[in-house]
């Protein structure tokens, strides 16, 4: 026969073991890679406007979850064989569908081509973009894939861990005559390069994506749901938008 009094320290420890085991399963290490959404500022601090959001949602989730900065092809490679992970911010396509898990949107994005503006071209549709020399691309990106999926056969893609900045200096000095981005990207690369963006311009729209969380693919439905429910309630409380205004993100761009 247990004494009751050993029977309850025994329950209490089973409970805290309990307690530690689901908050250690659902532990996530989040992973993103540099650009408009997530970059470090003068004082070498990890911030932009997704990885804010994100780290709103850890905090209002009160879990230990990390944020890391990481190559994409890193990122990405570790979230589709480990569990516990997660990745942001990503296009949600037809191909990735299946091998994660997700939680978003976190904003809509454009991809367009840039060209510089001595360049004088006038597309009329993006079949028109597969009569140039060359389009610099991002090896591995969801730009990349889709522009492979409309038939381009002249792209040159960079799998450098400094894509936007190589692609632009290709740009710059010709040696590829249109580059496949977004808005935020080429202003946010002309800064970091002290490039004049308006030697450049958006010669023509690809498509409008969103973004958003990919999770490893195990991740229990439940965990998922929590992740959903939280960016939700700060899209419906104005966080978000907090947030965008913050880091003075065009309101195209806001996901609500």
């Amino acid at each position: 026969m247990i004494p009751a009094n050993f029977r309850k320290i025994l329950l209490f420890v089973l409970l805290q073991f309990l307690v530690f085991s689901i908050n250690a399963e659902e532990k996530i290490n989040f992973y993103t890679e540099k650009g408009t959404g997530a970059y470090l500022d003068e004082k070498n601090h990890l911030t932009g406007y997704a990885v804010e959001v994100v780290r709103e949602m850890i905090r209002r989730a009160a879990t230990k979850d990390e944020i890391e900065l990481v190559p994409w092809a890193r990122g990405y490679e570790t979230v589709l064989t480990k569990p516990n992970t997660a990745i942001f911010s990503m296009i949600r396509n037809k191909e990735r569908e299946h091998l994660f898990k997700w939680v978003g949107p976190l904003n809509p994005t454009k991809f367009v081509f840039i060209a510089r503006k001595d360049s004088h071209y006038k597309f009329k549709s993006v079949d028109d973009a597969k009569t140039v020399r060359k389009i610099g691309c991002y090896q591995g990106d969801a730009r990349e894939k889709l522009l492979i999926e409309k038939g381009f056969s002249n792209l040159e893609c960079i799998a450098k861990e400094v894509p936007n900045q190589n692609n632009l200096k290709k740009l710059k000095f010709t040696r590829i005559d249109l580059w496949i981005t977004s808005r935020d990207d080429l202003l946010d690369t002309c800064k970091e390069l002290k490039f004049d963006p308006n030697e450049f311009e958006e010669v023509l729209l690809l498509e409008v994506v969103y973004t958003n969380i990919g999770f490893h693919i195990s991740t229990s439905d439940s965990v998922i749901k929590k992740w959903q429910s939280t960016l939700d309630q700060m899209k419906r409380d104005g966080t978000y938008v907090k947030i965008m205004k913050q880091f003075n993100v065009d309101k195209y761009m806001w996901a609500l």
